[in-house]
């Protein structure tokens, strides 16, 4: 059979594409959707980051402060108990943190006799003198205070009655009324809002460490 050649060539069309076919890319509702899980996904993550960074932070603020508290009971494990003041100008234990009766002006350095309103982790009965010491003495960010206590045997503070004209500075007068201190350094500083501490407590002789 012979074609009509007035007849025109007939060619199969492809038909309009169906935009809603599965092969045709993604559709604004599912880009939107995506974009919106990312978003939950990437504030989820930048969260955990914070709290892993802010974790990583006071970790190393309280190993610091803890290694500055044992720096200052070495330091003072290292100085020598007591010197007679009629030997000379010798800085002892006592001179730099037992010095005299006079008391402290509030919550600053000077004597705390057994009565008065002390500081959190302060000795909790007897008499003390503290000691606050700065930032520029101790590294930056942090303080500390330091409480010196003659003991008894027993390990109980001693009456205030026992040494009422004791003075570090005056010959005659400086001699230690027992031959035990107890010292504790309380190291403090600022964990972002939060205000923290770390308290270390030990017992000094005349011929050194006295710990239990």
């Amino acid at each position: 059979m012979s074609r009509d050649p007035e007849q025109p060539h007939q060619e199969r069309r492809r038909g309009p594409t169906n935009s809603g076919g599965d092969d045709d890319g993604f559709t604004l509702i599912e880009v939107l959707v995506a974009l919106v899980l990312l978003s939950i996904v990437a504030a989820a993550t930048a969260s955990v980051l914070i709290v892993s960074a802010r974790a990583s932070v006071s970790t190393r603020l309280e190993t610091e402060a803890k290694n500055l508290a044992q720096e200052r009971v070495e330091f003072l494990r290292q100085l020598q108990y007591h010197v007679d003041r009629q030997n000379g100008p010798y800085i002892d234990l006592l001179d730099r943190y037992y010095p005299n009766r006079v008391t402290a002006a509030g919550t600053g350095s000077g004597w705390v006799s057994a009565g008065t309103t002390r500081q959190p982790g302060e000795p909790a009965t007897g008499a003390f003198y503290r000691t606050r010491l700065s930032e520029a003495q101790v590294a930056p960010g942090f303080t500390q205070v330091v409480t010196a206590q003659f003991l008894l045997a027993n390990r109980a503070p001693l009456a205030d009655a026992s040494f009422p004209t004791y003075d570090s500075q005056v010959a005659g007068r400086d001699e230690s009324p027992t031959p035990l201190l107890g010292i504790t350094v309380i190291t403090s500083w600022n964990d972002g809002t939060a205000a923290k501490s770390f308290r270390v407590f030990t017992q000094i002789t005349p011929l050194g460490r006295a710990d239990a």
